[in-house]
């Protein structure tokens, strides 16, 4: 899972279920995450066995989960795994629609390629029946997960129950006391999620005497689909939040006690309860309690951010252009023969209008001329994002083919490294190139020639989804050429940097004008790009 920054404080676009158990003390206020499991560190299809170990993502030497197994070991080719191998859960590429889960909390966004999968009973695995093949993942008791203001959230997608039991466990906290739990998640018979909580003697509480607190009858996990699942614990109320909705709700006779606590499951534990066929991910547990807001959410595209924007109004001096939002010493002025970036009065409009950020500016000085220098800036894993425009102001006068404008490679400061994205000019057409996790220099032209001495606006929009990558590129707010569908999914594993101006080789240069380079989170529409003209009233005809 590759973490990034920026997402903070957004209003977040939902694409699956979300549930949600919460107990909340008046005046609660975001809390800080303790331990984060998401799964990444196994290929898909691994059976976990006692040597693998699943990371905490907030401390990774603390915390650690390993899988347990509960029942009877499997049959057939899983017994070579070993002797409890049979029964271990698995790695699994079932995640959501979106690859990537944002934290409104901590300002992240985390991509998310596996998730942890568990089978049920009399499971047909590869055409072999497999005798209650499953288990859990176990965390060491550890006195920083005993909380008595808590949150614990998750996503889950089950696809069927055991045969054996009615109360299928998600994720508890176990005390010794009476070996009972202080709090387990579980699912009903027909789906409908619920909540034991215990005192410090071991005995279910809540006002009404129930046994557990459940959503309404209405309500199930079994429909198919991810749901996403936190509990949160603050005093003695308690609630149960589904897609985001309170559902149900029961105030506790004590707090939260933890008697000589127990581990942490998650799936399952060894006292009988067993997680339904299905798959869990993305387990996280925070010190204090979460509004619904501050839960961990699915691929956020709103609202749309500049991360990046190079203006060149100011200068710390005349080769290293001002860059808004990130401090200008992280770039490095690079020289290809000889010849530096200079400031440059030839602007495409003495005004401009940023209809995306709804910020005017009535002056427009200055632009960079290019006669092949350039300048790089070193790892902006702030532009790591899986909807990005690229856009700016150019005008040409001569380049080298297959020449570059922009580009950002999979290295923090290594420009010889392989692209993650560039856009620059073949034979004066636009040209983009675009590596992903399934293949390296893909690459489309795009348009007529851009030689005719003009400014022209450019813009490029890149949108990352499970089913792969799709590129728009825009001349003059109107796209040429098709939408390009690429497989794969960007790779910023190996961190990133940007060059303005820069090519793979020395002899690949650049000749022209460049202004307002401007770098967003987000696919922004036409009428969110820059637009040169008076401040004032503008009317885009399409």
């Amino acid at each position: 899972m590759k973490l990034m920054k920026s997402w903070s404080n957004a209003v977040l676009s939902v694409t699956r279920a979300v549930f949600a158990v919460v107990v909340l003390a008046s005046g609660s206020a975001d809390a800080g995450t303790v331990a984060w499991y998401h799964f990444d560190e196994v290929a898909p299809g691994t059976h976990l066995v006692s040597s693998d170990v699943v990371l905490n993502a907030v401390d990774p030497t603390t915390l650690k989960g390993k899988p347990y197994s509960v029942g009877t070991p499997g049959t057939g080719d899983y017994s070579a795994l070993g002797s409890n191998a049979g029964f271990m859960p698995m790695a699994s590429n079932d995640v959501a629609e979106t690859v990537y889960v944002v934290d409104p909390v901590g300002g992240t966004t985390n991509r998310n390629e596996r998730s942890l999968f568990f089978t049920y009973d009399d499971a047909i695995i590869d055409n072999k029946p497999q005798s209650r093949y499953g288990g859990c993942v176990q965390v060491a008791s550890d006195s920083t997960l005993s909380l008595a203001n808590v949150t614990v959230e998750f996503f889950v997608r089950p696809i069927r129950l055991t045969t054996s039991q009615s109360g299928m466990q998600l994720v508890a906290k176990q005390s010794s006391a009476n070996s009972k739990f202080t709090y387990s998640i579980c699912m009903s018979e027909r789906g409908r999620p619920y909540v034991n909580v215990y005192d410090s003697g071991g005995t279910l509480m809540n006002t009404t005497g129930n046994s557990k607190f459940i959503a309404p009858a209405s309500l199930t996990l079994l429909d198919g689909h991810w749901h996403h699942i936190a509990f949160t614990v603050s005093g003695t109320d308690a609630k149960l939040y589904m897609d985001y909705g309170l559902v149900a709700s029961t105030t506790l006779t004590e707090s939260l006690t933890y008697n000589d606590a127990g581990p942490l499951y998650i799936g399952a534990s060894q006292m009988g309860y067993y997680m339904p066929g299905g798959f869990i991910d993305e387990v996280r547990i925070s010190d204090g309690v979460l509004e619904p807001t501050s839960f961990l959410r699915l691929l956020d595209t709103d609202p749309k951010l500049t991360c990046f924007h190079l203006d060149f109004e100011r200068s710390v001096h005349a080769e290293l252009p001002h860059v808004v939002g990130i401090s200008a010493t992280g770039a490095t002025a690079r020289v290809t023969w000889g010849r530096l970036p200079v400031l440059t009065n030839d602007v495409p409009s003495a005004s401009l209008a940023d209809g995306f950020g709804e910020t005017l500016r009535k002056t427009n000085a200055c632009s960079v001329y290019l006669d092949g220098g350039h300048v790089k800036y070193q790892h902006l894993d702030i532009l790591e994002t899986p909807e990005v425009t690229i856009e700016c102001f150019l005008k040409y006068i001569a380049a080298s083919n297959y020449t570059n404008i922009l580009r950002f490679n999979k290295s923090n400061n290594n420009w010889y490294a392989s692209t993650i994205w560039s856009l620059g000019f073949s034979n004066e057409k636009l040209f983009m190139r675009i590596d992903t996790t399934e293949k390296t220099n893909q690459t489309k032209t795009f348009g007529n020639p851009i030689n005719d001495g003009k400014w022209h606006h450019v813009a490029v929009t890149i949108s990352e989804r499970a089913s792969g990558i799709t590129v728009k590129v825009y001349d003059n707010y109107r796209q040429i050429g098709d939408t390009w569908n690429i497989d794969g999914f960007l790779d910023y594993s190996q961190g990133s940097c940007l060059g303005f101006g820069l090519s793979s080789v020395s002899s690949a240069v650049f000749h022209g004008f460049v202004d307002e380079v401007r770098i967003s989170r987000g696919v922004l529409s036409v009428d969110e790009f820059l637009h040169k003209g008076n401040v004032g009233t503008m009317i885009i005809f399409h």
